[in-house]
């Protein structure tokens, strides 16, 4: 039995590697995952049309939460950062709508408008 075994443990292991190689040249290489769905994974939302990517999020919420604990000495709890992450993303929210209005609507500031409310 373990001379067949010997026989036969090249062969399973080309066919292995074989496997192997075609799992790497066929989902790596050919991209048969399409560029679509590795933008679609990158999103973390969807604000009437305007994509949020996951890599904007995390880094406003690193920075928030970096912010947070320049405060204190101690380690943040779980229940901070959630809460952190969840005001985080209802400012992304808020300035999203915000900008979009301001697109909509075609609002612009002028000079003096901004003059005359900094001297207040």
């Amino acid at each position: 039995m373990f001379e067949m075994l010997r026989r036969m443990i090249f062969p399973i292991i080309m066919i292995v590697l074989l496997f192997f190689v075609a799992m790497i040249v066929l989902q790596w290489g050919a991209g048969f995952s399409s560029r679509q769905d590795s933008v679609a994974s990158n999103t973390a939302a969807l604000i009437n049309g305007e994509t949020v990517s996951w890599t904007d999020y995390n880094r406003l919420v690193d920075q928030a939460i970096q912010i947070e604990s320049q405060k204190t000495d101690d380690e943040l709890p779980d229940s901070k950062i959630a809460e952190i992450r969840q005001n985080v993303w209802k400012q992304i929210l808020h300035d999203r709508l915000v900008m979009q209005e301001v697109e909509k609507y075609d609002l612009r500031v002028t000079d003096e408008e901004l003059y005359s409310y900094l001297r207040l």
